[in-house]
Formats: C-alpha cells, structure tokens, sequence
C-alpha cells in the first residue's frame, strides 16, 4: 500500500475553484467522455471529502498537462517505483512524463518506458517539504544534452485549489496522501541502459539537432487531443485523425480554434506566442511519415535479443499489421504503416538479425494485466482473449514458447 495514504479529512487541500458549472467548463474540454454515463467532472466544495464514493479528487492542471484516466502503465509504473501518489507530484512534473511519454511514441517510435525515463531524471523533493505537490523530476547533470530543450514555467499559480471530483479506480497510488513523499535511493539510483537503446538515443539526438523541444511536443498532443498518459492499446504513432478513438474528444468539433488553443499553450507554457510551440520544418510526427515503419523497425531492432521468453515467444508466433491491431485483448507489435517523417533522422541498424520487441515496446494490453486496488503491481503474462483471431495468436504464440522451453533444456 502506498505511504500515508490512508483516507483524509480533507485538510491537504484548500477550498475548490472550481464550485460552478461555469467553473467546470475548462475541465469537462480536457477530461474524456464517459463511457459509463457517470458525470467526468463533478464540482469540488470547500473541503474534500474523506471518502467520496466512486469518485476522487484530481486537478484541472494535471489533465492540462496531458494526464487523464484511465492512467497508462507507464504513468502507474513511475508511482509505483518511486513510491509515490499521484498528488504528490506538481503540473510540472506531470508535463515531464506526459512529454516525454508523447515524444517516446510520436517521435521516437517506441513506448515510454521507466528504464528510459530514470536514465535521463531523477526525482527532487520540494522545499520546504509538502504533502500535495511535493516532487518534481529533474534532469541528470550528465545526460542533459541528449535530451530535447524543455523549459517549463517556473510557478503554478494557486494550481492545488482547482481540484474536482472524478470517477477512477479505488488504488492506493491515485488516493490524496497524507505525508510528504519520502525520499528514497532509487530516487537518484544510476541506470545503465546498455546498448539496447542505442537507436532510441541516436534518433534522438537527430531530433534535438532538428530544434524538437518539449514545448513543441506539448504543442503536438494538445493539438491532436492526445493525452499521453492515458492509457490505449495503440501508440500514438497510429493516430489517424480527428476520429481516431485515442482522443480524449473525437470528432472535429473538438478541434481546438485558434484563440483557444492559444490561451492553454499560454497557461500551461506561460508563452505569449503560440510559435514555440509550432513543431520545426523537417520534423514530422510519425503519424504523418512515409518512413514509420522503417523507422520503428530500427528502434525495435535496436533490442538485439530482447529481454525474456514472453517477448521472444510473440515475435516469433508473428506481428499484426500496424493498421490492423485489435482494440482490446492480446495486442502483438508489428510494422506500422504511414506517411513521411524525420527522414534525414539517424536510423541506424541494429544488430543480429532477429526482430524481438523490447518490453517497454509492447502496447498496452500486450502481457499485462490489471492489479485490484491496493494490490502492489507485479509483472504478468496473463491476457485477454476476447476474439478468434486474438485466440489464433495467443495459441502459436503458447506452441512457439514450448518449443523455446524445448531449446532450452537441450543446453
């Protein structure tokens, strides 16, 4: 169970701004559509509530940012091993994964992974020490110049009093805390990432060279109505457009107008243009690159002999087409189809010549599964199977895993 997360009388939190259905306009544009009929956002009061049933608090910055439920692995992974809840980090530190979560997918080509991400950040306690917003992450020392520009603004003005009330699951990591959160070594632990990454890092180096930043790439999933750290069963490397169910909103209705789109750039950026934020000529999102599929071939490629029976096991029983891949259930990585990209990017080749997925490749739903609340997450290779096709996979996937056991034992 997380640290001191226990039910509160609400004392961490000041009175909400957010007590009318004016008030609720701006969150109800960022929060999803429900899907269960419950109301997505129900006003906040003067004091929060110990234990509202079917509903939790969650802040009007955090959404901004690109963080909205139903949270993705990656998001639970960082609380998880950094033994934090979701109140303790600040916008800021939400727009850091949420960047660097949409940067992993629409322009690497690969899944954020918690590997990757501890490799480039470290987790900072705030000062003095606080119970809500009480950590932010910061880039280490030493690989700060492989990473994209990203300038944050400096204060969020007054961001813990625009809180609400919204329906998500009863978990440990997602309940207010009651403490600061607690400092521990794996805050600043060392990672040795090996030579696995060695595409990722080289085609991000490609992109920095080409003038990516982190607001440009806050730009681009605000514009599209992506937010990065729900979870889906596709990469946002697969976005098809205005329709595309991944958004938060679809239709083009929810479009953003320019007036609009400007004043959240402003407040979540504090930009006065809205320039910064436009993605540089000669860098395309992988949604729109003709060269996708060679390009996520050499970030996969770049895992050499993967990492474990389970991700051998779906490379070898076969790969969905990218454009085909099933909505839920089993989920196998495969070439991805699409328009022009980063190009002249570094792509380099990788070594050996068999094409295993790397973990942190895998779309959600591939191999995972859900934990009940308060249950601590562990690795798992339990799946859904909810269609015939799926069934077809998952079977040769289970007879290309006893002949790797078979192969094994002859050594």
């Amino acid at each position: 169970m997380a640290r001191g997360s226990a039910p509160l009388d609400g004392s961490v939190l000041p009175p909400s701004r957010i007590v009318s259905e004016r008030q609720a306009g701006l969150p109800r544009r960022f929060m999803p559509e429900s899907a269960t009929g419950w109301e997505v956002v129900a006003l906040g009061e003067g004091r929060s509530a110990p234990h509202y049933q079917g509903r939790s608090v969650f802040f009007l910055s955090f959404a901004m940012a690109g963080l909205v439920p139903p949270f993705s692995s990656f998001f639970m992974d960082i609380l998880e091993f950094y033994d934090l809840q979701m109140a303790h980090l600040t916008p800021n530190a939400v727009m850091m994964l949420a960047i660097f979560a949409h940067l992993c997918e629409m322009f690497i080509g690969v899944r954020p992974s918690l590997r990757l991400f501890r490799w480039f950040f470290t987790v900072q306690p705030v000062s003095p020490p606080s119970v809500v917003g009480g950590c932010y992450f910061q880039p280490r020392g030493q690989v700060l110049n492989r990473y994209i520009p990203c300038v944050l603004r400096k204060k969020w003005d007054d961001w813990k009093s625009d809180w609400f009330y919204t329906p998500f699951a009863d978990e440990a990591r997602l309940r207010l805390p009651s403490q600061p959160p607690a400092q521990a070594s794996s805050w600043r632990a060392a990672v040795d990432l090996g030579d696995g990454y060695d595409a990722v890092l080289d085609r991000l180096a490609g992109l920095r060279s080409q003038g990516l930043t982190g607001a440009m790439v806050f730009g681009d999933y605000l514009r599209r109505r992506i937010a990065p750290l729900q979870r889906r069963a596709r990469g946002a490397w697969q976005y098809t457009g205005p329709e595309d169910y991944m958004r938060t909103h679809q239709g083009r209705k929810w479009d953003w107008v320019p007036e609009d789109f400007k004043m959240v750039v402003q407040r979540v950026l504090n930009l006065s243009s809205v320039e910064a934020s436009l993605i540089p000529q000669g860098v395309l999102p992988l949604c729109c690159d003709s060269e996708r599929a060679n390009i996520l071939t050499t970030c996969r490629r770049s895992g050499r002999r993967g990492s474990g029976l389970l991700e051998a096991t779906m490379a070898r029983a076969g790969a969905v087409g990218g454009n085909n891949l099933p909505r839920e259930g089993v989920v196998l990585l495969g070439p991805a189809t699409g328009a022009r990209g980063a190009a002249a990017l570094p792509t380099p080749g990788g070594r050996g010549s068999r094409r295993v997925p790397l973990p942190h490749l895998l779309p959600e739903g591939a191999g995972r599964c859900v934990p009940a609340a308060g249950a601590r997450r562990v690795p798992c290779c339990h799946v859904l199977i909810n269609s015939s096709q799926n069934k077809n996979y998952f079977l040769k996937g289970i007879i290309e895993l006893i002949k790797i056991r078979k192969e094994i034992g002859k050594h």
